[in-house]
């Protein structure tokens, strides 16, 4: 008997296109940034109802919601399939280099990290994400590049045409089956934090943490950051990393003087001056906000206090920015890398019953001086990018400025902090991972 496609009922739609629109009526708070102005909002969810009417396919309408809440331009909103309709994972991702897209990550056999993708489906990526970008948003465009291959999952079959060029300039053709196997958990990297000795000499420990989305992972963080703190310097490595709560315990424990986190703004609905914008009679107040500036905070004494350093780049995003913001902000810490995503804050979510959810970004977040971080993102002091030979050769630039750095213009530091290490009863354990 043949499998009936899933449908959504009318009644369904008209719920999550209703809810979707009174969310954005009252969380969104990033309305200065969006094309779509506050005031044609009603008008686009009149002709969002009329473009959904007959869109019964659950993916299709999914899409729809996709490319509407991206003309929002904001990081923190989007719409979600649920579990059950959502794509296959392409198994790898790539990011645009010196003009390639150069794989940093693959979970299939015939496809290395450093390769550069010519073709999927014999188009360029560069005319996928001129194609797909409708459908997403992110804080900067460099940044929105990095998400391209998890939106190519939607718009690609099960079976894809790949060609790539390897290092050693051969281009080869590939047929990758998603649907086959499991993930290969040794080709894709741990979501775990863990850490190790940077270099040889043992100039600093280097703390990885590629994500905040699991509470855990800021207790595991702090765990490991106890289980070395007579090194002499600590390296926090947070590229990539993006998604759940601010690590703020951890920020404490790696912070030796007084500290400034984030100041943001969200929306306040007030009845009355929604009725007088309405009525055409005074707007002064129709964008009415509250600006929340929390208060200096002072040090933890036991807080570790040996030269730190923060990686970064495009792809730190979310709560790793609102991690790394405090250290960029009094000089606890050198910042090397790339910009951060640029777009963090707290988001409401909305689950459907289907398994559908909208996220809508319901605070702007502004740097402890009153900059906007939304679309500019965290610039660190030392810019520093890999190169595809870099990543060819398991070469980390970030890493190496990081270690002349701490050698050459911090060496009394690591000096002292060596020797302490060295005095310690028990010293510095080997390093240890709890992935």
């Amino acid at each position: 008997m043949a499998t009936v496609p899933p449908r959504l009922a009318p009644e369904d739609r008209l719920f999550i296109l209703s809810k979707v629109y009174q969310s954005i009526s009252l969380y969104f708070a990033h309305w200065e940034a969006s094309p779509l102005r506050k005031e044609e909002l009603d008008a686009e969810y009149v002709k969002l109802l009329q473009e959904t009417a007959q869109l019964e396919d659950p993916m299709r309408f999914t899409l729809q919601l996709m490319r509407f809440l991206a003309r929002l331009n904001n990081g923190q909103t989007a719409f979600f399939p649920s579990p059950e309709h959502a794509p296959l994972p392409l198994g790898l991702s790539a990011v645009p280099i010196g003009g390639e897209w150069v794989v940093t990550a693959s979970r299939h056999a015939g496809i290395s990290i450093g390769d550069a993708i010519l073709t999927i489906e014999d188009r360029s990526l560069d005319d996928w994400f001129a194609a797909l970008r409708q459908y997403y948003a992110a804080g900067h465009p460099e940044a929105a590049k990095r998400r391209l291959l998890d939106m190519l999952a939607f718009a690609v079959p099960a079976v894809l045409r790949i060609r790539l060029e390897t290092p050693d300039g051969e281009v080869r053709e590939l047929h990758v089956d998603r649907t086959e196997g499991e993930p290969d958990p040794h080709r894709l990297p741990s979501l775990r934090p863990s850490i190790r000795w940077a270099d040889d000499e043992r100039t600093a420990t280097l703390l990885r943490i590629p994500s905040f989305a699991d509470p855990a992972c800021e207790e595991e963080a702090l765990a490991l950051v106890q289980s070395h703190k007579h090194a002499p310097a600590l390296i926090v490595d947070i590229r990539g990393s993006e998604g759940g709560l601010t690590p703020e315990k951890l920020v404490r424990a790696l912070m030796d003087r007084p500290y400034r986190f984030w100041a943001e703004s969200t929306p306040v609905t007030i009845g009355i001056h929604a009725l007088q914008a309405a009525k055409g009679l005074d707007t002064a107040y129709y964008d009415a906000g509250m600006l929340l500036r929390p208060a200096s905070r002072k040090p933890d004494p036991a807080a570790y206090d040996g030269a730190l350093v923060l990686l970064t780049d495009r792809g730190t995003g979310s709560a790793a920015e609102e991690f790394a913001l405090p250290f960029r902000d009094n000089g606890r810490a050198l910042l090397i890398g790339e910009p951060t995503r640029g777009s963090a804050g707290q988001s409401f979510t909305y689950r459907f019953k289907n398994g559908m959810s909208v996220r809508i970004g319901t605070s702007r977040v502004y740097l402890p001086d009153g900059s906007p971080l939304e679309g500019v993102g965290i610039v660190p002091d030392r810019l520093v990018s890999p190169s595809r030979l870099s990543l060819c050769e398991a070469h980390d630039p970030a890493l190496d400025e990081a270690l002349a750095w701490l050698r050459f213009e911090r060496p009394d530091a690591i000096r002292q902090g060596a020797a302490e290490a060295a005095s310690a009863a028990d010293g510095p354990p080997d390093p240890v991972s709890l992935s």
